[in-house]
């Protein structure tokens, strides 16, 4: 399997504290207009009177709807509490013919058609991301290999996230920038910074020679097993809906085959244009098959509000199982094959298949054999 490097992007949204007021009064609004239009249940969070959460309280609840809503990128995302999201892109990147430029300009464009500006950095860890996504001179800002080192050099400490105390004993010191702390021993760092901020700067020093823990590391890419359907415009027609659903139902099940597996769970995420995210999951029985698949989570998708619109469909497969385990058929689909090489080796030269004639087997011949 081939191997990647780790890809980090960081998003730091500077005005949250303000910007989740409005967001969350707009989202009520929707969802009060919607209970009222259909009847059902408003799925936003809201205090006991009916009204959104304020303070920190609400800009938590704000944040980890705003993490969900970034599932549409990627299933690894968690929130970077109190004003950003972490999520790893590493495989996320080939669904956007751009690669990382892309990604973060839709991101960076979306959260601001929700009202919300943003810092984005891309690096090949944490550490650096964070720290570049709030004090890098621009965004997004992509970090290739190599680059890491002489990016964060610049950064004042404050990115290391030091505690005040320590902040202002370095400065007694006449150090005020990352950089100025390369001569200094590790040992001593942990001593004077804490093991955290130690272990942090060593991620952004050692990044180029890959000797940072946990981040440039390469790392086994997981398995390709998310499709994704963009409508050209929103939309609230089941009809429309229904045919993203099984165009990314079908790619799924082909990519699945090559696999030699089947899903045994899915979700489909339904992302609205208001930031609300609609997630629906399904465990489709041994042997079913796309349209069966299809049918199952077409039924569910028909009682959801759509609100403004749905403009994405992403079909994530949670868990997935190879075709046939502990079936005795599985070892027929394996005998199969071979029986069919050998009578065709018996075939008189002049009835053997052409060259380059293909068997009708997609995938794994396995599942034809059930």
């Amino acid at each position: 399997m081939e191997k990647h490097n780790r890809r980090i992007l960081s998003v730091f949204l500077p005005e949250w504290p303000v910007e989740h007021l409005c967001l969350g009064a707009a989202q009520a609004s929707a969802n009060k207009a919607s209970v009222m239009r259909k009847g059902r249940r408003s799925s936003t969070a809201t205090g006991p009177n009916g009204s959104t959460p304020n303070g920190s309280t609400g800009a938590i609840l704000g944040l980890l709807r705003l993490v969900e809503w970034c599932g549409r990128y990627t299933p690894q995302a968690a929130p970077d509490l109190p004003d950003g999201i972490i999520l790893d892109v590493t495989s996320s990147s080939r669904h956007f013919p751009g690669g990382e430029e892309e990604l973060a300009a839709d991101i960076e464009r979306r959260l601001l058609s929700l009202g919300v500006k943003s810092r984005i950095a891309v690096a090949g860890n944490a550490a650096a991301a964070w720290s570049l996504a709030r004090f890098g001179t621009s965004t997004p800002l992509l970090v290739r290999g190599g680059e890491t080192h002489a990016l964060c050099a610049g950064l004042p400490l404050a990115a290391l996230r030091l505690p005040p105390l320590v902040l202002k004993g370095f400065e007694r010191l006449g150090l005020s920038r990352i950089g100025e702390l390369a001569s200094i021993p590790y040992s001593m760092l942990v001593r004077r910074c804490g093991y955290d901020a130690a272990q942090r700067l060593a991620q952004m020093q050692d990044l180029g020679t890959g000797a940072c823990m946990g981040g440039g590391a390469p790392m086994q890419a997981a398995p390709d097993r998310r499709s994704r359907y963009r409508l050209a415009q929103p939309t609230v027609d089941p009809g429309e809906l229904g045919r993203g659903l099984r165009h990314i139902s079908t790619e799924i099940w082909w990519r699945l085959a090559r696999e030699g597996v089947r899903a045994s769970r899915l979700t489909l995420g339904c992302y609205r244009i208001d930031g609300e995210v609609v997630l629906l999951t399904a465990s489709p029985r041994k042997g079913q098959d796309v349209d069966q698949a299809v049918r199952l989570f077409g039924e569910k998708l028909a009682m959801i509000d759509p609100g403004p619109g749905i403009d994405e469909l992403v079909l994530d497969v949670l868990a997935a199982e190879p075709i046939f385990q502990g079936d005795a058929r599985a070892e027929r689909a394996q005998v199969q094959p071979n029986r069919l090489q050998t009578s065709m080796s018996r075939v008189p030269s002049g009835l053997t298949p052409r060259s380059g004639t293909v068997l009708p087997f997609p995938g794994n011949p396995a599942q034809f054999f059930q």
